[in-house]
């Protein structure tokens, strides 16, 4: 499979966001890890491609729910359901961070190598229930 295609209508019912600084140009429904290096520290697109990118060592990662502009204010979800009419999920599915700068794929993508950090699970075919956990697996 590959990685969902993010949408531009995004709706967001829960407990769990954190208002931050975007580090780089990011789009509704994008993976981000939180960058505590930059003064301030500022949201990066994640990619499962090192614990750092895949958000293990902040410990803080989630889902944009907003477009940002470098230096911008961006929204992140941690926790709750994101929906959007303009991106599929397979109900069940377990979605991770992809391999992708700021994609969001089924856990089958990721493989030997690859750092895992869930997402969520779809939970309709325009929902995903976000539950993030950093697990600092890698792979085999």
């Amino acid at each position: 499979m590959a990685d969902v295609t993010t949408g531009n209508a995004v709706t967001f019912s829960g407990p769990g966001f954190t208002d931050g600084i975007a580090g780089a140009t990011l789009g509704p429904l994008q993976s981000v890890y939180l960058d505590r290096t930059q003064t301030p520290p500022k949201w990066e697109l994640a990619d499962a491609d090192t614990e750092a990118t895949a958000g293990v060592a902040s410990n803080e990662v989630g889902i944009t729910l907003n477009a940002a502009t470098d230096g911008g204010h961006v929204r992140v979800a941690h926790t709750g359901r994101i929906t959007s009419s303009d991106t599929t999920f397979t109900v069940g599915e377990i979605y991770v961070v992809s391999t992708t700068a700021g994609g969001i794929a089924p856990y089958s993508d990721l493989t030997s190598g690859d750092v895992l950090t869930i997402l969520g699970v779809g939970a309709t075919a325009t929902a995903l229930d976000v539950d993030v956990w950093p697990t600092g697996i890698t792979l085999a």
